[in-house]
């Protein structure tokens, strides 16, 4: 590492170029700032939604007013903390202490709900999210998921995905009165009635308990805690979910997985002399039905009383045609053959020439989407088609004819056999054109990988719905504490910044000067009074060895920090704190 740094001290590097104009930075900050809208993605499409922020508001109100929510006192997730701290220490001899502090949080963020626009449906209805991510029981519910993976995996009509559905049809010989329609569950998260789930997950691990790592009983009590304190906040009021799934848990996909599986098997595949062949992805289904269209109509009204809580949309195909997930599926002397479909909704918006990306990354969008083109259709002709319509979207985008061409033909795999050498070493900084791969081709020189990560985009800019929570929101913070003295105290932490400030202000009235450099300073130095009403936070940084550098960077360059630096960071950086801090 240290030589990559010298190497850098050397290079001159051109200042930094942008992407957008001091007009469309002006507009931007102006649509950031305007209270009266509100900014999301769309449901489907890749298109981005500007609405009327009370307009927005009515709808989510209307959606929470149903009787799925209910408002709850306040804001429970303290309480969930101690819950699942509790539950996992009963467990102490299936989980290891460092397992169990991976799946316990402190200090997290309630969950919060936003809705996304459904701009192909008539009223642009929003579809409700709950965001999880930084909850009381997020990391739990992301190891519950892997521990039920196991249990749907190889189902009978189990769809990995799209192109594991094309080489499915691709064998398939029809008959002449053979249909093809596609079957879609009403909202399935929503439909989906958690105690029913458990006691199905309960049936499968008495008859089969080798399909989960951990003991069954712990798994039903660990399900349990988790579906039974689904709740989110919007504004400033909290609400429980009393029936369904949360979309955005990482829990909610296999446990609708598991549900409808068990349907299929109760009602659809026991019907084997009408379904020639069946298979779903998560809520969209795929059948032939080898029984004529009055008994497929018969079929989805028997399906829609099987269960007071699931009810299916179906579609026909049409000209012999018919759109299941991306591809559109055609019948040909009397086979199936798939080609690419594009719901009315596409926006063909794909990354633009001008954004600031690697250009390695431009050219793996045009890769992927030639691949997927090669994989999806069938007949060449529809792949001539689909790459002509393809290179003519991506130049609406800015990219040049010899570029897209260029990328298209680069599919294949590398081929070089050539021994690589494990780096020593992983770097990861911000993407900044033309500096950036200079440091990767610097780093790889002393065989360091490089990463690049882009943290400010327009979207992340715009479109947040997260409520302002005063007493979470100053996590990660590295602050700085003044003195009377004109000395100040810098430090980091991950927890609230209140948190912080109060074993600060113990350790100060206990007079405790082991491991506190500011207790220690304000013993040695007569009459110096700390200003608590003017402690600042400089930044904000989650990843905690970030913080550490950013901590160590601010103290090295300040020439009145009484504070020690925890880690190593070059000298060459000083400047770099100095102007971005002004230290």
């Amino acid at each position: 590492m240290k030589g990559l740094l010298t190497k850098y001290e050397k290079k001159k590097v051109s200042p930094r170029s942008q992407n957008i104009t001091k007009n469309e930075k002006l507009a931007i900050k102006q649509l950031r700032e305007n209270n009266d809208i509100i900014i999301r993605p769309a449901d489907k499409g890749g298109k981005t939604v500007v609405m009327d922020k009370a307009d927005y508001t009515q709808k989510m109100t209307s959606i929470l007013n149903s009787n799925d929510y209910e408002i709850i006192p306040g804001d429970p997730t303290k309480t969930i903390e101690g819950r699942v701290y509790r539950t996992l220490a009963k467990h102490r001899d299936e989980f290891s202490d460092e397992e169990r502090r991976k799946f316990q949080s402190h200090y997290s963020k309630p969950h919060h709900i936003y809705g996304n626009p459904k701009i192909h449906k008539e009223g642009a209805p929003l579809r409700p999210i709950v965001s999880t991510i930084g909850g009381p029981m997020y990391n739990l519910c992301k190891y519950l998921h892997t521990v039920l993976t196991p249990i749907v995996e190889g189902g009978p009509t189990y769809l990995k995905n799209s192109t594991e559905f094309v080489n499915k049809v691709r064998t398939i010989e029809l008959e002449e009165n053979h249909i093809l329609a596609s079957l879609d569950v009403v909202n399935l998260f929503g439909s989906v009635q958690w105690k029913v789930v458990i006691k199905i997950i309960q049936d499968i691990l008495e008859k089969e308990p080798h399909k989960v790592s951990i003991h069954p009983s712990t798994l039903l009590e660990l399900l349990t805690l988790v579906l039974s304190n689904n709740y989110f906040q919007f504004e400033d009021k909290f609400y429980k979910q009393k029936g369904g799934l949360p979309m955005g848990s990482p829990l909610s996909p296999v446990l609708a997985e598991i549900l409808m599986q068990h349907f299929e098997n109760r009602f659809i595949l026991n019907h084997s002399e009408d379904v020639g062949f069946c298979v779903r992805y998560v809520d969209d289904g795929f059948l032939i039905w080898k029984s004529g269209r009055q008994n497929l109509e018969d079929f989805l009204k028997y399906l829609n009383t099987c269960d007071e809580h699931i009810k299916f949309t179906m579609e026909i195909e049409n000209d012999n045609k018919l759109p299941y997930l991306d591809t559109l599926v055609y019948k040909e002397n009397r086979r199936l053959v798939t080609t690419i479909y594009k719901k009315p909704t596409h926006s063909a918006q794909y990354i633009t020439a001008q954004s600031n990306h690697p250009i390695h990354v431009k050219r793996g969008v045009i890769k992927t989407l030639t691949h997927r083109i090669h994989r999806l259709c069938m007949k060449e002709e529809d792949r001539k088609k689909e790459l002509k319509e393809l290179e003519k979207e991506l130049k609406q985008n800015g990219h040049s004819t010899k570029f897209i061409r260029n990328a298209m033909q680069d599919r294949r795999r590398r081929t070089d056999d050539t021994p690589q050498l494990d780096p020593i070493a992983t770097l990861q900084i911000p993407y900044i054109k033309g500096f950036a791969e200079k440091v990767r081709s610097w780093a790889k020189d002393v065989n360091i990988r490089v990463c690049f990560s882009s943290k400010h985009t327009i979207r992340r800019s715009l479109c947040g719905t997260k409520p302002t929570n005063i007493n979470i929101d100053d996590k990660g913070s590295i602050y700085c504490i003044p003195l009377s003295c004109g000395k100040r105290y810098v430090g980091e932490s991950g927890r609230p910044l209140n948190v912080r400030l109060k074993e600060h202000k113990d350790k100060i009235r206990k007079g405790e000067t082991t491991g506190s450099y500011l207790v220690q300073h304000l013993d040695g130095c007569s009459n110096c009074q700390v200003d608590w009403t003017n402690v600042t936070t400089l930044t904000r940084e989650q990843h905690t060895k970030k913080r550490k550098i950013i901590e160590t960077g601010i103290i090295n360059s300040s020439e009145n920090a009484i504070s020690s630096a925890s880690v190593d960071v070059h000298d060459m950086w000083l400047p770099f704190f100095k102007q971005k801090f002004k230290v």
